[in-house]
Parts: structure tokens; sequence; C-alpha cells
């Protein structure tokens, strides 16, 4: 028999993979660079390049782009600076990944190290962490009713989450600024810091709003071949287009800095001042509408056997979004053999969350706040020094009805970061960090796929043409009737009660219906 259908759309998320890679390379310093006395600060970002899935596997290849600032040997006080990439291929084991499939690969560099070999050459030694999800956009077909009217159907609405659009998108921003007058003009830039805070977004129309704040520490060497630093605070804004979703219900955008180049320009006066950065975002995006549907549930006929043929789908439910914010100032005491700190140039941060899990209708989520600190030291013969401190922190998220079967997504930031020194081997770090998280609850559902007929045998007509019935736990109306080929209505009308009033041990008369 022919269902009228509607469509419905939901995100399922395939498979996903997580493993940890080690690379320990060595890196022989170029011929015209000069030697390696003391390695400064390093900093590490990967970039993939290219993603191939096989039967059961996923190959992910890339680069390892790292920036090392060190002491050079026998030149004063100024530090150099060496770039490079760092090849790797990984092979991450997916079940039921095919071949033809994109999946959605993230990678991030953690305990990035560099050490001394001698001096031409050294060892950069770290973890990337690599991510790997296959989500697809699958459709649903569900049956609202069947054409025929001659019949009985159980219709029942329910409330789901209906997927608009999931996708990931890039933003690129450009930004320009000039270092003030009071800073000599730029000779050489040797080190930079670019830290994304205060992430905000939004939904107007069929756009996603995205506004931030970019903090820009720059190192370099002036003209006149002095170690100087400036650093200052961008604001940026932008929009990704999602025409598939218009005013969603519900959205969820995930901001990720994947790629940055700051450069140095000449300005009108034809003197080094002017900073160009360009800065790369990579967006998770998914927006939802709530809906509300009649859903065909069973079937029957007075004058043939109706034999649907039922499944089960898993559709979701919106439960709640929330984000907390968390300030807190750590107070850090150096070691009495480090040089004392004179001056501190700028800082940047990451953090990142290591454990979450449901209690109590909250999330409680444990992390670390790593912060890069590039600072002066009371060293006359080269004073440059950078530290990096790891802040472990706790937040707890208020999800109200969310339980150990919910699906959660999880984002973390930094909204604002300040290191105030306090003297020369102590200071301390103030941050405002936020932890961001939806909850969905999930439901199976039975629909019906098709309906097939046959015409009754003869045991259907032993059926008795009427019978006093004792209702029976969790019993229903509809399925009395569907038992003794009557309908709802006519138990109703006979017994002169409501549809929904009849409950366990109620007695009633059932009269069939006889076609003539």
């Amino acid at each position: 028999m022919q269902l009228n259908k509607t469509k419905i759309k939901k995100l399922v998320e395939k498979n996903y993979a997580f493993t940890q890679m080690t690379f320990d390379e060595d890196y022989v310093i170029k011929d015209n660079k000069p030697d390696v006395l003391l390695i400064v600060c390093a900093t590490g970002m990967p970039e993939v390049e290219e993603v191939r899935a096989s039967n059961n596997s996923v190959w992910v290849t890339g680069r390892m782009n790292f920036e090392i600032m060190y002491r050079q040997e026998g030149n004063g006080n100024n530090p150099e600076v060496i770039k490079g990439a760092i090849p790797f291929q990984e092979k991450l084991m997916v079940e039921n990944t095919n071949e033809g499939e994109v999946p959605k690969v993230n990678c991030e560099v953690e305990d990035l190290s560099v050490n001394i070999i001698n001096s031409r050459k050294i060892s950069i030694r770290g973890i990337i962490n690599i991510e790997s999800k296959v989500i697809e956009n699958v459709q649903y077909d569900i049956a609202q009713g069947l054409e025929s009217g001659e019949c009985e159907q159980l219709i029942c609405p329910e409330e789901f989450l209906e997927l608009q659009v999931s996708k990931f998108d890039t933003l690129r921003v450009d930004n320009e600024f000039a270092i003030p007058k009071s800073k000599p003009n730029i000779g050489r830039i040797l080190y930079d810091f670019v830290d994304v805070r205060n992430i905000e977004t939004s939904f107007s129309g069929n756009q996603l709003n995205i506004q931030g704040e970019l903090y820009c520490l720059v190192f370099y060497m002036s003209e006149e071949r002095e170690n100087e630093w400036y650093d200052t605070t961008l604001t940026f804004s932008g929009s990704i287009r999602c025409d598939e979703a218009y005013d969603p219900d519900i959205y969820w955008a995930k901001v990720n800095m994947v790629q940055k180049t700051l450069e140095a320009e000449v300005d009108y006066d034809n003197e080094m001042r002017q900073i160009n950065l360009q800065v790369v975002f990579e967006i998770e995006i998914c927006a939802w509408k709530n809906r509300e549907i009649d859903i065909l549930k069973d079937a029957y006929s007075l004058n043939e056997n109706l034999i649907p043929q039922k499944k089960v789908l898993t559709l979701d439910r919106f439960l709640i979004k929330n984000t907390a914010r968390n300030r807190f100032t750590e107070q850090i005491h150096m070691d009495t053999a480090d040089d004392g700190i004179m001056q501190i140039c700028g800082c940047k941060s990451n953090v990142r969350v290591e454990h979450s899990y449901i209690e109590d209708d909250r999330m409680k989520v444990d992390g670390m706040l790593t912060v890069h600190m590039l600072y002066i030291a009371s060293d006359d013969g080269f004073p440059v020094r950078c530290r990096i401190d790891q802040i472990p922190f706790e937040q707890q998220i208020e999800l109200q009805g969310v339980n150990d079967k919910s699906f959660c997504k999880l984002e973390a930031g930094v909204d604002q970061l300040q290191i105030n020194l306090l003297d020369s081997k102590e200071y301390e770090v103030k941050a405002a960090i936020h932890v961001a998280a939806i909850a969905f609850d999930r439901k199976d559902i039975t629909v019906i796929d098709e309906v097939e007929s046959e015409m009754y045998g003869d045991e259907d007509d032993d059926i008795p043409g009427i019978v006093g019935y004792v209702v029976q736990k969790d019993e229903k109306l509809w399925d009395i009737a569907k038992k003794y080929r009557t309908t709802v209505e006519q138990i109703c009308n006979v017994n002169g009660i409501e549809a929904n009033s009849v409950k366990n041990g109620d007695k009633i008369v059932v009269v069939k219906i006889t076609n003539s």
C-alpha cells in the first residue's frame, strides 16, 4: 500500500578514531645560519596536506611547521630564528571506513621540545594528536499516513531536531597595524605570538557572524640591531554564508586558528613600520530546527490483513546549551637559579580539555591552560627568555536533564590573559576561560517503512461478534480494537467512554464490525 512520507535530515557520526604520533627529528642548521648556543623558545603548528581513506583505515599526510628562536654563538645579545617543517604520515585504524570517503581530520601538537645536540644540530621532539571522524548528513523517509482511507491509522506527533546544515568552512582575516612612533624601525622580525581570544558567534538570517580579538606580539631587531618588541590587541569580524540554514533554533560553531602569517612592510614614508597579519580560521558549523511531525505508528483494516514492515530510527532532541566562565589567578615562583625578570614582553596561551564526565545534571571538566611568556631577563649578555607554565583547572557546566547517555559537544577557549610582574622572581597569571557545551538526547522510535496486505484467512472468521473484555495493564483501546476487528470509535460509542480513559481492570463490551 502507498505511504505518504516526509523527509528529515540528521547528522550521523559514522566513525571516530584518535591516535597520538610521536616525532623525534634531528635538524641540521643551514649554512647561512649561525651556530646554536641556547634555545630560547619554539612553537609548532601541524598542517594536514592530504587525507585518504581506504578499507577500515585513514592515511593522514602533513607537516609539522616549527619556528625556533635561539641564542647564537659569538654575536652579543641578538637572537636568531630558524623555520622549517617536519613531514609526517600516520595510519589510523577506523572500522567501517570505505575508500572514497572524506574524513575530517584535526591535528594539534603537544609537548614540543627542542634540545641542542651540537652547535650545528638540534633535536625536535613532540607529540601530534590526530583526530579523525566521518560525519554524514543522512536523510530519513518517515511515513505520516496511508493514502488509502479505508483503514484505521494510529498517528502520533513526535518532536525532534532536524539538521539544516553541517559543514567545515574557512574564514580569512587580514589586519594591519603600525608600530608606534616611540619604537624604532623594524630591521627584521625575529619572533611573534598570535593569540585568539574572546570569540563570539551569532546567527542572523543565513549567516554565521564571528567576532573576536587577536593578541599580537612582535619581537624584532631594529635597524640599529637592538632587540625591540611591540604588542597590541586587534579586533576582527567576519561571516560565513549558510544557504541551507535560516535563523536556526539551535546552532553550534567551533573556531580554530589553523594558519597565520605575519610580515613587516614599509609605510607611506617608506619606513619599515607596518605589520601585515593574515590569519586563517577553520570553523565547524552545525545548525538545527526544532520540528514536530505526525508519524504513522500502526495501521489495520477491517477488510484485509495489513502487515506493516517496521524499523527503528534514532532521532535527536535538543536538551540544553550553556557556557561556563572561570576567572582565576595563579602565582608562580621562579627557581632561584633562574635569571630574574626585568620586563615582560608578551604572552600567549592554549586551553585544552583533558577529561569530562556527567554527574547530577552537570558536566565536570578537567583541563590545562598552557601559558607561554616571552620576557627580558637580568642577564646583560643575553636577556631574551621564554617560560612555559601549565595551570590545571576544573570547571562545572550546568546541563539540566543531561545524563550519561546524552550526546555532548564541547569547546573551550581563552577570553582574557594577563601576566603581572610581582618581583624579579615572582609573577601572577590572571586568566578568564570559557567552556561551552551543547547536549542532545537520543530517542529510538519505531516507524513504518512499508505496508503489505493480504486477504484474511478462515481463522480470522473465528473472532466473536461481541465479547465482554477486561482491560489489561498498559493496554490501549487501539490494541483491543485491532485484535477484535473493530474501531476505537465504535468501542467508545458502545461503552460511552473516552478513548484515553480506560485503565487496568476496566470492563468493556467489544462489538466486531461486520462488512456486508
